[in-house]
């Protein structure tokens, strides 16, 4: 699919050159990420935040607790923004 290709590696680039508002638009948005492809990039680059909008955008409540828990102390802002 050409919008999964497209948003995923908008989403890795994005990710990649800390344009954080903006990732988090297109995490926001309508979007076809693949999140097994960004999750590695996502998480060398800090971006967890962004990883557990993407988890919570699509109802993965387990990976969402996963990486919650995995990230103990960096969500407390989300978990009252969800």
């Amino acid at each position: 699919n050409s919008s999964q290709v497209v948003d995923t590696v908008l989403a890795k680039l994005l990710s990649l050159t800390d344009q954080t508002s903006e990732l988090y638009e297109l995490i926001d948005a309508t979007n076809d990420i693949v999140i097994d492809e960004v999750q590695a990039v996502f998480e060398k680059n800090g971006q967890y935040n962004a990883l557990c909008k993407l988890y919570a955008n699509t109802g993965d409540e387990e990976k969402l607790l996963e990486c919650w828990a995995k990230y103990d102390g960096l969500f407390v802002s989300i978990i009252f923004s969800c």
